[in-house]
């Protein structure tokens, strides 16, 4: 009895002590909300496979579309057809999201992009194979033009056989193989234009003695052709390459020698010139001192230029042009002067008969036909002729 008492009392107790609290407690403080923080991102939850696992024909697929992606920027057919690339490309991609997805869409995009990417590679190549060919059927005639079969005959045949053997593997299908083969012939032929016109530089540097005036060019020409010669037919960029080098030095060494021969030419010029100038010939022969001006400005613009052959031989043109001019000019002159003169000895020479006639035989004072008063000749009255 005691203990129900004593559980009846705790339990009013509690009662009581929650009554009087709730009674007492203050009202809350209304606070400020806090500043709303935006949501993190979702995760996405993670992928659930789908259909079959991978296997061996899927990873086949992928690494045979990644195959082609890499042949087309090899050969910069990215860029040469950039939609079409686009499209092969972005199937690869879908094929690449979903693999180890979904087994059905990777399979399908993959072998999709494979389709694009062998289209894309047939018509890129077949074009750019005909420009090719253009392209080896145009240096091969430059090359015989140059002489190069009689000057390099073991190497103009290697350039033909690589050509060849690009056409054949065109027609057997091997695109890419037929591609390579005919850039080889493509600098092959080109390699051997570039050494024929270093020859013919070089033979002009010789036979005018233009080496004094580019020494260490003119050495590092012949190490580039060497080089050149060495490397043909089986490293054959490299030979393209010491090629390109050699025929720029070559260069270098013949368009200075010329250079110095055209500032001794444009002396002579501008001396010619002042000649002409000294007798006022841009008057007296107009047209002909315009031409040899003409070329005098034409010999300044190849020197502004660089190309100082051109140079010389413009200066060289103006100097016998201003020649011909104050040749012409003088002797006009001189012809001119020598017909004052004899016109004046002529003068003198009637003259002085005269004085001699008159003083052998002197005429009457008002004899008729003459008279002090000057003498005018009266056009109505006819004049007979003498018969």
């Amino acid at each position: 009895m005691k203990k129900s008492i004593v559980l009846v009392s705790a339990g009013f107790l509690a009662v009581v002590f929650m009554l009087s609290a709730c009674k007492s407690a203050p009202k809350p403080v209304d606070e400020p909300k806090p500043a709303e923080t935006p949501a993190a991102e979702t995760v996405p939850a993670e992928p659930v496979k789908q259909g079959k696992p991978i296997d061996e024909t899927l990873t086949a697929l992928r690494d045979r579309a990644g195959e082609l992606s890499s042949e087309t920027k090899k050969y910069g057919i990215d860029t040469f057809m950039p939609d079409r690339w686009n499209d092969a490309e972005s199937a690869r991609k879908a094929g690449l999201d979903s693999y180890g997805i979904d087994y059905d869409t990777s399979k399908s995009a993959f072998e999709n992009a494979i389709v694009l990417f062998e289209s894309l590679i047939q018509d890129a190549f077949n074009q750019i194979a005909a420009e090719l060919e253009a392209l080896i059927v145009q240096a091969r005639a430059d090359a015989v033009a140059a002489g190069a079969p009689e000057y390099f005959p073991d190497q103009f045949a290697l350039a033909d056989e690589s050509a060849e053997s690009a056409r054949s593997k065109k027609n057997d299908g091997d695109l890419s193989g037929s591609y390579d083969t005919a850039q080889i012939a493509l600098m092959r032929y080109r390699t051997l234009i570039n050494g024929m016109k270093a020859l013919a530089l070089k033979d002009s540097v010789d036979r005018n003695d233009f080496a004094q005036y580019a020494p260490e060019e003119y050495d590092q020409a012949h190490a580039e052709f060497d080089k050149a010669t060495a490397a043909y037919g089986t490293a054959d960029a490299v030979a393209y390459e010491a090629s390109i080098e050699m025929l720029r030095l070559a260069y270098i060494v013949n368009n200075q020698g010329f250079k110095q021969w055209s500032f001794e030419e444009k002396t002579k010029a501008d001396e010619i010139r002042a000649l002409c100038d000294s007798i006022k010939a841009a008057k007296a022969s107009k047209e002909a001192y315009a031409r040899a001006q003409s070329a005098y400005t034409k010999a300044v613009a190849y020197g502004e230029a660089n190309t100082w052959e051109q140079a010389y031989f413009a200066y060289t043109d103006s100097v016998t042009q201003f020649a011909s001019v104050y040749q012409e000019v003088t002797l006009k002159r001189n012809a001119a002067d020598l017909a004052i003169t004899a016109a004046k000895a002529r003068q003198e020479e009637s003259t002085g008969l005269a004085q001699q006639a008159d003083e052998l035989a002197p005429l009457p004072e008002n004899a008729e036909g003459f008279s002090d008063e000057e003498y005018i000749l009266d056009e109505n009255v006819p004049v007979e002729e003498t018969k």
